[in-house]
């Protein structure tokens, strides 16, 4: 998988841009801003053309489910701690 970001990548950009300088390619954003279910904005993260479109999804949603499992890891080791 290749992510066509490069210097985009972590940038804020309005969603005109974004179609602007990546048409026709597959767009992932973070901390994004919506109007109903248009987005007004978004910080890159990644984008990839079709053929890449899966693997991208695949690799963001591994990196989120560790996220969340590791703030569990800590939740339940500073619960453990309170118990004492």
């Amino acid at each position: 998988m290749t992510n066509l970001a490069g210097e985009y990548k972590g940038k804020m950009m309005t969603w005109k841009e974004i179609v602007e300088i990546f048409p026709s390619k597959w767009v992932y954003v973070t901390d994004y801003e919506m109007d109903g279910p248009d987005i007004i904005k978004g910080k890159i993260v990644g984008v990839v053309t079709d053929k890449d479109n899966g693997s991208m999804y695949i690799a963001e949603i591994t990196e989120l489910t560790m996220c969340v499992a590791e703030q569990l890891m800590i939740l339940g080791i500073l619960h453990l701690m309170a118990k004492g």
